[in-house]
């Protein structure tokens, strides 16, 4: 019926109205899979719009979560990284301006000698900002609070204790803030240093808005601007604090805070937004702030603000849905299970190194396969499944994907089927797994889709007749990766009757599978049925300098290094341990490393279940204990896995995760 063709030249090719992949071509950009969600952020200060946000989500929330269902997605209204629609809430505050937290060097030191000119102080500059020169090019860092007044966090200290380290933090900050303050006279400069770590509403309006492209912003974007009229006098009260960013000290506006805010709603916006996405309310003020009980105009206010938040973002929505292809080929299971394993693979890829030796054996196995109907009696290769051997942790995984990669761009006439065992529903156990492969066969070589067997042996049976069908204009190519994934709860597993002993002509089987102690069982059956050498490939651990120089690649592709220090503890633990999954867990480690740290050898794992409990733990520092120890229990403990949804329900019913949140958001308990 057709043929599509994506920019990386993946061909998915349209027979009778099913979709299956024709080719990986060089696994570029595959068609994304269905998004089960709409995800949404909205930016606003939380005092400002409080009450109007409050109202929202009581009067459209449900309204907003109808109209998505009617596409049968999910609408996720919070803050994510990824997201597809942006509203911005403006009104007269630009709100709290946070120290950078990060300098680049050059900056800092024309910062510095500029402070030094004008005989400012520069202790406290020096005292809170350090600098890494593992980063490249070096940067000053801001520090914790809690570096040097231990209790600005600590819960479980005195109350006024806790507050001594407030009250120092709230001085030390003002007067860091005035230091930088006078480089505003050099404006590219300041520019720069607000730039580089401001935390603040106009720089998550820069990343959700101000530098996107334009056409994108077109049909994501809204920004609702809120103004007071008739504001006549100025004083320190909570409502117009709430409202206004005030100079205690003058009682009146703070000048530079509104002429930031004038500089980001009334030039950057407008130039990046069409009129059409900037919607303007004017309302009087009173004493008490916005008052929906007490005064008609302010409830009159709220619905019409409440009923145009709505109609945009759900015209958005429809604008997003609109894109995505509401064809037969999009909602079809088999083509959602291919290209979720073929995005897995696309991943996996990314991360391989090495391994020429045993690439060679594996391309070695896939040409003949390919090529020859019948191996000679001479070729070590007997028209059997080639199997890869390796302990937990040595890189099967990215191993299998490489070699699918290697093979969707060598043996471009061949059907590659690929599958990672346990990813997905349809790969969970064995007669899932061959259901799969049956349909996904069935449609590669134009065989009816009903009729597939249910029960085991039949649909065994039915499984190496399909086999069958491969020949020398199209060769059939399987990578069923992860076979200790699939649980053996039918007696037959351990034999694995349902793998073929000898493979049809133009079939070629790559499976993997793990050498250790926990499955020496289906181990030892699979070295039964397959009692050649030739049919195993063995993956060891990576020697030290392989290890090392993959580290170095992956350091200068974050533009980081390593002190001379740190490379020696580095040194050790990959002698003491040089599995690829150790690597990796090592390089997460220390990546985040600085260069005025002092790192001891006992931060460092001595192997994979250390590293991975150390993993755990600065999750746990940098998330809070309950936190990440409920959320990892849930997900553990959930049978097929947790959508996002889901998991935060589960998180906002557990009482000690609500009670730590509290803890640190006391206003936010109700």
């Amino acid at each position: 019926k057709g043929q599509l063709q994506d920019r990386q030249g993946c061909r998915i090719t349209m027979i009778k109205g099913n979709m299956y992949a024709k080719s990986l071509g060089d696994l570029g950009d595959f068609n994304k899979s269905q998004s089960l969600f709409v995800t949404s952020m909205t930016i606003f200060h939380l005092n400002e719009f409080e009450i109007s946000m409050n109202s929202l989500v009581k009067s459209k929330w449900l309204k907003m979560a109808r109209s998505c269902s009617l596409h049968s997605v999910d609408f996720l209204f919070r803050n994510l990284c990824n997201i597809e629609l942006l509203q911005a809430l403006l009104g007269q505050k630009y709100g709290y301006f946070p120290l950078p937290y990060q300098i680049t060097a050059f900056n800092f030191s024309i910062i510095r000698t500029f402070l030094l000119a004008n005989q400012k102080p520069i202790e406290l500059l020096d005292q809170w900002y350090k600098e890494d020169t593992n980063t490249v090019p070096p940067i000053y860092i801001l520090q914790p609070i809690s570096s040097y007044l231990v209790n600005y966090n600590n819960m479980e200290a005195k109350a006024e204790i806790q507050a001594q380290d407030l009250a120092a933090w709230s001085n030390i900050y003002q007067q860091i803030q005035e230091l930088l303050c006078h480089v505003i006279l050099i404006l590219i400069i300041y520019m720069c240093v607000c730039m580089s770590g401001s935390l603040g509403i106009e720089q998550e309006i820069t990343g959700g808005i101000l530098d996107v492209d334009k056409t994108v912003v077109n049909d994501s974007s809204l920004c609702m601007i809120r103004t007071f009229a008739n504001v006549e006098s100025i004083s320190n009260d909570a409502a117009i604090m709430a409202y206004f960013d005030i100079d205690q000290e003058k009682q009146e506006i703070d000048e530079r805070a509104n002429r930031l805010l004038c500089h980001l709603r009334d030039h950057k916006l407008t130039e990046k937004l069409n009129q059409q996405q900037i919607l303007q309310f004017t309302i009087d003020w009173r004493p008490d702030g916005i008052n929906p009980h007490q005064c008609q105009p302010h409830r009159d206010y709220l619905q019409q603000y409440c009923l145009a938040f709505y109609k945009n973002v759900k015209g958005m929505i429809d604008k997003v849905m609109i894109n995505v292809t509401e064809s037969i080929i999009d909602r079809n299971p088999l083509y959602q299970e291919i290209l979720h394993h073929l995005h897995f693979c696309l991943k996996q890829n990314r991360l391989f190194y090495g391994r020429q030796q045993e690439l060679t054996i594996i391309q070695d196995y896939l040409q003949h396969a390919a090529s020859k109907p019948i191996p000679s009696s001479s070729h070590k290769y007997k028209n059997t499944p080639l199997v890869v051997l390796g302990p937990s942790g040595c890189g099967k995984t990215s191993f299998i994907a490489k070699s699918v990669e290697w093979a969707s761009k060598n043996l471009t006439t061949a059907d590659i089927i690929v599958r990672f065992l346990g990813h997905t529903a349809d790969s969970l156990s064995v007669i899932k797994t061959l259901t799969s492969l049956c349909q996904q066969i069935g449609q590669l070589y134009d065989q009816p889709s009903t009729g597939i067997p249910k029960h085991y042996s039949k649909l065994v049976i039915y499984f190496l007749r399909l086999l069958a069908l491969a020949n020398r204009r199209k060769p059939l190519i399987l990578f069923l990766d992860g076979l200790d994934e699939l649980p053996c709860s039918h007696k037959d597993d351990y034999h694995l009757s349902w793998l073929p002993k000898q493979l049809p002509p133009y079939v070629a089987m790559v499976i993997s599978i793990k050498d250790d102690h926990d499955h020496h069982n289906r181990l030892k059956a699979l070295k039964n049925a397959f009692p050649l050498d030739s049919c195993y490939i063995e993956l060891k651990a990576m020697t030290i300098d392989a290890a090392s120089q993959i580290i170095d690649d992956w350091l200068y592709l974050q533009s980081r290094t390593l002190t001379p220090q740190q490379r020696q503890l580095l040194s050790s633990a990959i002698l003491r341990c040089s599995l690829p999954l150790f690597i990796r867990l090592l390089f997460n480690q220390i990546v985040q490393w600085h260069s005025y740290q002092s790192i001891s050898q006992q931060e460092l794992a001595n192997d994979i279940p250390t590293a991975i409990h150390k993993l755990f733990d600065r999750f746990e520092n940098k998330h809070g204990k309950v936190l990440f120890s409920r959320t990892a229990s849930y997900i553990a403990s959930s049978r097929y896995g947790l959508t996002v949804n889901e998991l935060l329900d589960l998180l906002s019913c557990d009482a000690l995760v609500m009670e730590e949140i509290h803890q640190y958001q006391p206003n936010q308990s109700n």
